[in-house]
């Protein structure tokens, strides 16, 4: 008997997808109607300070305020933060950036309701290799961010160890694309879960006229019927329950004191702890 614990997704999958799209434009309607289509889930990350004004007449590029509530409020996905204005976090003092990041979270939390807890950088650092310093991750915690979405990409499919400096699977454009889709889903799991993280933004399917990507994408995996679609805020809350667990000394019993249902599998049986119970694992 082996005493190795592994995390597993609720109900038990090995697989889970999650969405990451950036800024605020219009086209967000029509991709989040695709998300809906195919009962996938995806992290919408707005700049409330491009949003367009509500007296404006005519055809606009970003959504209005209204638009984006009617959008997004009780809608099954997340709004992230993306920096009010977009700006560059690695050009500005500390304060501006701490001011871009919480304003942004106070008008987004309005909209939607909800506390807000996580972000997609908005452009990328400057030094060109898209990895912020540590001072800027460390502001991101104290304005109550638990993660944040770079754009560099993972190695493999396994869940982030650093949720400030979130990595990504693919960019929807790049030519892998199906590739990694496929051996996500193929491929049999051993022991540890997979995560198939896709970022882009909304405005390149309606730029590039290529919604077909999107749309192919999710009808590949739509095939399946053990992968969780999740937000990132899902799978970051999930995950934390998960590495909350009390464990005994000899591994036989695990306590939840979280308030959600954790799977875990430990010698090939997969079990349920439910919030505030503890359970065998022999």
């Amino acid at each position: 008997m082996m005493n190795d614990v592994f995390l597993r997704y609720p109900g038990g999958f090995e697989r889970a997808v999650t969405f990451s799209y950036d800024d605020s434009d219009m086209s967000n309607i029509r991709l989040k109607e695709l998300f809906d289509k195919y009962g996938a889930k995806c992290t919408f990350n707005l700049n409330s300070g491009f949003f367009t004004d509500e007296d404006f007449i005519g055809e606009h590029r970003y959504l209005k305020y209204s638009e984006a509530k009617k959008l997004f409020y009780n809608s099954g996905h997340e709004v992230a933060v993306h920096g009010y204005t977009h700006p560059f976090f690695d050009l500005l003092p500390d304060g501006m950036t701490a001011y871009e990041i919480v304003k942004d979270r106070e008008i987004l939390e309005e909209l939607t309701k909800k506390p807000i807890h996580g972000m997609a950088f908005p452009n990328g650092p400057v030094n060109g290799d898209k990895a912020y310093p540590k001072h800027i991750t460390d502001l991101l915690k104290s304005c109550g961010i638990y993660y944040a979405r770079t754009t560099l990409r993972a190695e493999d499919f396994r869940l982030p160890e650093d949720w400030h400096r979130l990595k990504v699977t693919c960019h929807h454009t790049d030519p892998d694309l199906m590739e990694l889709a496929k051996k996500f889903a193929d491929t049999p799991v051993d022991r540890i879960p997979r995560l198939f993280y896709v970022w882009g933004h909304s405005f390149e399917f309606a730029r590039n006229d290529s919604w077909d990507i999107m749309e192919n994408l999710l009808l590949y995996l739509s095939k399946f019927n053990n992968i969780w679609y999740a937000t990132n805020i899902e799978v970051y809350n999930y995950v934390s329950a998960y590495k909350s667990l009390q464990f005994d000394v000899k591994g036989t019993m695990a306590y939840n004191p979280s308030c959600m249902p954790v799977f875990v599998c430990k010698n090939g049986k997969t079990v349920k702890i439910n919030p505030n119970e503890t359970e065998n694992l022999k």
